[in-house]
């Protein structure tokens, strides 16, 4: 199954509660999380790429699209 959820217009603050109550709410089955942020504007890019943090998120893809990145996710 494939998880992503898409956080285009949302400011940081917002972008922040959307993905962390969007990871919560995975079953430890769930193992990426793709993050559909745009490249148009670099904010909300940046912002997944080098400030985000969740306790299940291992890692960061940085996918050949600029406008996406990949999650992994720990169990549980």
């Amino acid at each position: 199954m494939f998880y992503s959820i898409d956080i285009h217009s949302l400011t940081k603050t917002e972008a922040k509660v959307a993905i962390d109550n969007f990871i919560d709410s995975q079953s430890s089955f769930c193992q990426e999380v793709e993050v559909i942020h745009g490249y148009s504007s670099t904010i909300l890019r940046d912002y997944v790429r080098k400030q985000y943090r969740h306790k299940r998120v291992s890692k960061k893809i940085l996918t050949t699209n600029p406008g996406i990145t990949i999650l992994v996710l720990k169990n549980g």
